[in-house]
């Protein structure tokens, strides 16, 4: 399951990192600074969803989405981005990692429990 939450999460960094390409394509001519901050962005993207894509269970990967979700959800909140469009790849990423600390954290008592049965 953590397996798979980490595949749908990395496959929505790409998703997020092609809207945030399209985006900066729109502004470069009228605002080449948020042109740039939206090309930095789509690499934070790609480089999260290829440490998710290749270690879908790391917790520390995991962590990155999380922290990044909350950041990415925090600016578009002040930029006034508050679309369902938007806002659907942190939303999602961040739902996907919870499902993934619960597992984990249903796993780890599972195993503490076996351990202490012997």
């Amino acid at each position: 399951m953590r397996r798979l939450a980490g595949r749908a999460a990395a496959v929505l960094g790409v998703a997020g990192s092609l809207g945030h390409l399209a985006m900066a394509g729109e502004h470069a001519r009228h605002a080449p600074v948020l042109t740039v901050g939206m090309l930095l962005l789509a690499l934070v993207c790609a480089r999260c969803s290829v440490h998710l894509w290749r270690r879908p269970t790391n917790p520390a990967a995991w962590r990155d989405l999380v922290i990044l979700a909350v950041v990415m959800t925090a600016m578009h909140w002040l930029a006034g981005g508050l679309t369902v469009t938007f806002l659907a790849v942190p939303i999602l990423q961040a739902g996907l990692g919870l499902l993934s600390f619960l597992v984990r954290g249903r796993a780890a008592l599972s195993v503490r429990a076996l351990a202490g049965r012997q």
